[in-house]
């Protein structure tokens, strides 16, 4: 009895600490991995990251993953005409992936700041993926 007591509050706190996804961040994907140019073939990269938390240099990403973000981040309307990244919009979509929604707008002006360096659309994507993921769940 007692295993079993552990193993759903083991199975609830890994559920609680994970980032929760919305529907539209879902058929977004969807659309993005209907795309050959965007398509990202192992999944496993995105379990590591955000649930395992193995840091991103011991990840091996695919070639596109940059480009993946960038469709995933475009088809949510997170870019401006110039390709920045719309703080406010941004932080409201993505405020369910942290542990503190609350935080969210701060988290995605940091990041935004970093990644809004780059003048490239999927590397700027990257770069904002992976500076918002040391804050999820």
């Amino acid at each position: 009895m007692k295993s079993v007591i552990v193993v759903v509050v083991a199975l609830a706190a890994y559920t609680l600490a994970a980032p929760q996804y919305t529907e539209e961040y879902f058929q977004v994907h969807q659309e993005c991995q209907a795309d050959d140019v965007y398509r990202i073939v192992d999944m496993s990269v995105f379990s590591q990251l955000e649930f395992e938390k193995i840091p991103a240099k011991d990840v091996q990403f695919p070639s596109n993953f940059n480009d993946h973000m960038s469709c995933m981040y475009s088809k949510l309307g997170l870019f401006d005409d110039n390709g920045d990244i719309i703080v406010d919009l941004a932080a409201e979509k993505l405020k369910t992936f942290f542990s503190n929604q609350n935080l969210a707008p701060q988290i995605v002006t940091a990041c935004g700041g970093i990644a809004n360096a780059s003048d490239d659309l999927a590397e700027t994507s990257g770069l904002f993926y992976l500076c918002i993921l040391d804050y999820f769940a």
